[in-house]
Parts: structure tokens; sequence; C-alpha cells
């Protein structure tokens, strides 16, 4: 529901401001973002291809400080908007617990790299606690 409500306020706004996205800042949100993480994590595993396991607190509020930059500036904004409504749709197909600005990169390149998130990790936790199976 969060992917949906999420896609639907980049592409035609909230009232009173409403809007329809350009096609082209769609397609950066498809494509262009979903492809600089993957290019991010492709660089990365040059290096190492140990699991990345950043879910702690510093980790937390460096991803957040990251979205609120891209969410305030209004030439991103809306770009961020498809991004994270889309990659929330694809992981909850997939079924991907974790971060959502990683489940088209984990996807694609078959790796379950987390980082955290402090939305979504204590609802994730919470879950987990009551289906009995550990994060």
């Amino acid at each position: 529901m969060v992917g949906v409500l999420l896609l639907a306020l980049a592409i035609v706004g909230l009232p009173p401001v409403r809007h329809l996205l350009d096609w082209r800042q769609i397609l950066l949100g498809l494509l262009a973002l979903p492809a600089a993480a993957i290019a991010i994590q492709a660089l990365r595993l040059v290096s190492t291809e140990e699991q990345l396991y950043e879910t702690g607190g510093l980790a937390s509020v460096i991803n957040c400080v990251a979205l609120l930059g891209l969410l305030t500036i209004p030439a991103t904004r809306d770009v961020t908007l498809v991004f994270l409504g889309a990659s929330l749709l694809i992981a909850a197909v997939r079924g991907y617990g974790g971060c959502e600005t990683l489940a088209v990169s984990n996807w694609l390149l078959r790796r379950d790299d987390q980082v955290g998130c402090l939305i979504f990790s204590p609802l994730d936790r919470a879950e987990s606690r009551m289906s009995g199976r550990l994060i």
C-alpha cells in the first residue's frame, strides 16, 4: 500500500498542488536511481564479496538523511518517490524484508545486502517477533 501511495503522490501530486509527472521523471525513478544503486553495489563488490549488513542506528540515520535530502530538493522529490514506490512494490512481490533502496539491486545482483531503514525496520522487527523468525 505504501508503494502505491508513493507512486500516486509522485505522479499526480497532493491537493491543492496536483500535477501530472513528466514521463522523463518517471523513467529516471524507474531506471536511473535503480541503476545508480546497482552501480554502487557493483563497485563495492569489486573490493569484497562480503554481505553488506549495516542496519544499526548510524547507518539508518545516514540512509534517512540521504533520503530526506532527495525528498526536500524539488527537482529530485518526485523521481525519488517513484523510485521508492516502485522499489517497495518489487520488495513486496519478492517478499524482500530489507530496505527498499536495495530491493532492485539485490534482486538483479542476487544479493541480500541490508541497510538500515528508520521507517520500516521497527515494523520488520515486530513482524519477525510475531512470526518467530529473526532478522
